[in-house]
C-alpha cells in the first residue's frame, strides 16, 4: 500500500509541476514538514536500530526490546490514524467544490487504505499486544510515552494547518478553527482507544459534511464508462473483518 501511496503522490507531482524534481526537494527542505515527523521518525530510528542489533545478537529480545517495538505500534497506528487527518481534510474541500478533481480521486484511494486498512490494522495490533504480559508491562511503563506521543503529534496537526491554507483566512470558507475540529473529532477515538486521557473538547460530529462522502469511497458515485472505479480494496486480508469487529474502531 505505502509503495502504491507513495508512486501516486509522485504522478501527483508530475502532473501539478513543470520541474517536479526541484519541487520534491523544495517539500523536502520545509523545516515545517520535518518538525511535523519528529516525533514518529524518533521512534521509528530507535526500531530500526533495535531491530538490526536484534539480527546480529547484540540485544535480547527481553522486556526492554518489547518495549520499543510496543511504541513503534502505537506511532504506527498515530501516524495512521492521525496524522495527515487535517491534510485529507484540506484536499477534499478543494474535490467537494470541484477542483482538482484527478487529485483529489487519487488522494481519497489513500486515505481509504488509511483509515480502513492501516488504522484498524494499528487498533488491533495494539490491542492484541495490549492483552499480553509483556504488553501489559509495557503500557505501564510507558503511558506517560504513549500520551506525550500522541500528544505531540496532535499539536503538531494543529500547527501545520496555517501552513498548509498558505497564510489564508479559509479554504471556500471552511476556516482553521473548523480543520482543527476536524483533528479534534478524530483524535478524540485515538485517545479514547489508547486509553489516555485528553484536555480538548471534541465535536460530537463530523464537523465537516462533505468528509463524510469524501472520506469514504463508496459515497461518491462513479460513472464507470468515464473514469476507473476507486472503490474496492487493495491488499487486504481475511482478518480484517475481525479486526473492524474487535476493535469497534469506526470513521
Amino acid at each position: 500500500n505505502e509503495r502504491v501511496h507513495a508512486r501516486t503522490y509522485s504522478e501527483i507531482e508530475r502532473f501539478c509541476f513543470d520541474e517536479p524534481d526541484k519541487v520534491k526537494k523544495s517539500v523536502v527542505s520545509l523545516k515545517q514538514n520535518a518538525q511535523r515527523l519528529e516525533t514518529v521518525a524518533k521512534v521509528f530510528e530507535q526500531a530500526f536500530i533495535t531491530s538490526h542489533k536484534l539480527a546480529l545478537g547484540q540485544v535480547k529480545r527481553d522486556q526492554a526490546s518489547f518495549d520499543i517495538f510496543y511504541l513503534f505500534v502505537i506511532a504506527m497506528f498515530l501516524m495512521e490514524r492521525g496524522q495527515f487527518v487535517i491534510s485529507f481534510a484540506t484536499t477534499f474541500t478543494y474535490g467537494a467544490h470541484g477542483w482538482f478533481m484527478q487529485i483529489c480521486k487519487a488522494v481519497q484511494k489513500i486515505c481509504q487504505d488509511e483509515y480502513e486498512i492501516h488504522g484498524l490494522a494499528g487498533a488491533y495490533m495494539f490491542d492484541k499486544l495490549s492483552q499480553t504480559s509483556a504488553g501489559i508491562m509495557a503500557y505501564a511503563r510507558h503511558r506517560d510515552t504513549i500520551k506525550k506521543m500522541t500528544d505531540e503529534v496532535l499539536a503538531a496537526e494543529l500547527r501545520h494547518q496555517p501552513f498548509l491554507m498558505g497564510g489564508l483566512d479559509n479554504v471556500f470558507g471552511v476556516t482553521v478553527k473548523d480543520y482543527q475540529d476536524v483533528a479534534y473529532y478524530f483524535f478524540k477515538d485515538i485517545y479514547d482507544h489508547l486509553r489516555i486521557p485528553y484536555d480538548f473538547v471534541a465535536p460530537k460530529r463530523m464537523p465537516l459534511d462533505f468528509l463524510k462522502k469524501w472520506m469514504s469511497i463508496n459515497g461518491i458515485q462513479a460513472a464507470l464508462q468515464e473514469e476507473d472505479n476507486g472503490a474496492y480494496l487493495l491488499g487486504m486480508l481475511v482478518a480484517i473483518g475481525i479486526m473492524v469487529a474487535s476493535t469497534g474502531f469506526a470513521m
